[in-house]
């Protein structure tokens, strides 16, 4: 045995030492998963949206989606008052207006729906834009 520790204390000592270990890993992946989503942050706000017609890009993103035709003028709204008019305001638009449906689960939905739409490949982000010229 290592320096007269009994087998309760070296198990402990293991243990202790696994969680640290553990510690490490969990820190090292959240930071890595809190900057890769910076990075996107990053890109969306730099995604600009075609303003040749906002509220187009906002119905084609919103079927997309699954937003529904009674939700789209809300998000519409908060993003035209939140004055960015990029991939990153359009999410922010869609999270904002789950604050305002009384279903908690459809907020949570529509919470959900705006990092799908903040994570969207820049191609599928394209075609929307594209789409509503």
């Amino acid at each position: 045995m290592k320096s007269g520790l009994t087998i309760q204390e070296l198990a402990a000592d293991d243990r202790a030492f696994l969680l640290k270990i553990r510690d490490t890993v969990l820190t090292a992946v959240n930071e890595a998963n809190f900057s890769r989503v910076v990075e996107m942050m990053q890109e969306a706000a730099n995604a600009k949206m075609n303003t040749a017609n906002v509220p187009e890009v906002v119905r084609l993103a919103s079927r997309d989606f699954g937003i529904t035709d009674e939700e789209h003028p809300g998000v519409l709204q908060h993003l035209i008052e939140g004055r960015d008019l990029t991939l990153y305001g359009l999410a922010n638009a869609v999270t904002r207006y789950s604050q305002d449906v009384e279903s908690y689960d459809r907020a949570t939905d529509l919470e959900s729906i705006g990092y799908n739409i903040l994570s969207m490949p820049a191609k599928r982000w394209n075609s929307i834009n594209q789409m509503a010229a």
